[in-house]
């Protein structure tokens, strides 16, 4: 019976695990895509200063409600930004973008 118990606790765990992550995933493409919206003429030509504010602002926008997570992510903008803004200008889709590395999200 203990084995059963363990096996589903961790059966659990693996699925919250990549519940979790599909959701950043989810949430990055999001993001990367309202960016991109807001600059239909694509990024060339954007400062980087710019496309920092916009993902500050999507910091606030999704997670203003919960301001631990709203501080971890402006952390992560400031600790990252400039690599992902770097793979949004070299992606051609936001899960290219999510998905690369070094400030991979998924």
């Amino acid at each position: 019976m203990h084995f059963i118990t363990t096996v589903c606790l961790l059966s659990v765990a693996v699925i919250a695990a990549f519940a979790q992550t599909d959701g950043n995933c989810h949430l990055c493409e999001v993001v990367v895509n309202e960016v991109l919206a807001l600059h239909p003429g694509g990024l060339n030509g954007v400062p980087d200063a710019v496309l920092m504010a916009d993902l500050n602002n999507e910091c606030e926008k999704y997670w203003s409600q919960d301001p631990t997570q709203d501080q971890g992510c402006h952390a992560w903008v400031t600790k990252n930004g400039a690599s992902f803004i770097a793979a949004m200008r070299t992606n051609s889709s936001a899960y290219a973008v999510c998905h690369a590395p070094p400030a991979s999200v998924c």
